[in-house]
């Protein structure tokens, strides 16, 4: 448990403009407000924007990579943060960057994932297209079904749109075949969604246009990273 006494270090991956290092003030205890943050953000030119989203906490580090945080942080972080970024991370470093992420974290820690199930607008952040794995898949992906937390929106705007899966570090066992399989759940699930859009025939409002289209997409975006995964799978078995 964090008391006043202690501190709580956060790992925010995928930093952006410090969005969740504002809300730390916010909604964090006072009794934990000794804070570390650590901040991994890709793009060099919004690390000034983080540091004017930072609070006077007890120590705040921005990097561009996973890979540079400091070895102090090698499992000592309480939370690690991935906030609408799974989806924009290129599917074939998932499992690298990932697990990279887990062995930050302490014994007793954890990833909090948070993702929008229904995008109002595409995106293509790689190579494949997003991909954006249901909670449930979530936890699959982690090797932990039924072991998480899971926050669903209750919100009528955002109901069953906005998830967040509390991950705990001694539960996650991540691994290439479990990021393949969700994959292919992903494309499963989305061509059920497909399916039965088009039975319902229901065309009363844009809202369903766009959930159609967002699914449509969703699932050529499977097949796109499954092809991708599974011509590493064969170049690695080639190597070996």
């Amino acid at each position: 448990s964090i008391d006043s006494n202690s501190t709580l270090t956060v790992l925010d991956c995928g930093a952006g403009v410090g969005r969740v290092a504002t809300m730390l003030d916010e909604y964090v205890p006072k009794a934990c407000q000794r804070i570390e943050y650590v901040a991994v953000e890709p793009l060099s030119c919004r690390h000034s924007q983080i540091k004017d989203a930072l609070s006077g906490f007890e120590k705040e580090i921005i990097v561009e990579s996973v890979s540079a945080i400091p070895d102090k942080y090698t499992e000592a972080c309480n939370i690690a943060i991935l906030c609408n970024v799974l989806h924009e991370i290129p599917i074939s470093q998932w499992f690298e960057v990932l697990g990279a992420i887990l062995y930050r974290r302490t014994d007793d820690g954890f990833l909090l994932v948070c993702e929008d199930q229904a995008m109002p607008g595409g995106e293509l952040p790689n190579q494949a297209g997003f991909l954006i794995p249901s909670a449930a898949e979530i936890e699959q992906l982690f090797g932990c079904p039924g072991e998480c937390k899971s926050h669903i929106s209750e919100q009528e705007k955002n109901k069953d749109r906005l998830t967040c899966i509390e991950i705990p570090k001694s539960k996650a066992q991540l691994t290439q075949q479990g990021v393949i399989a969700v994959v292919k759940s992903i494309g499963e699930r989305s061509l059920n969604k497909i399916r039965a859009m088009r039975e319902s025939g229901d065309e009363s409002s844009g809202k369903v246009g766009r959930l159609y289209a967002y699914y449509c997409q969703l699932h050529i975006n499977s097949i796109f990273a499954l092809e991708e995964l599974t011509a590493g799978s064969v170049s690695a078995a080639k190597r070996n």
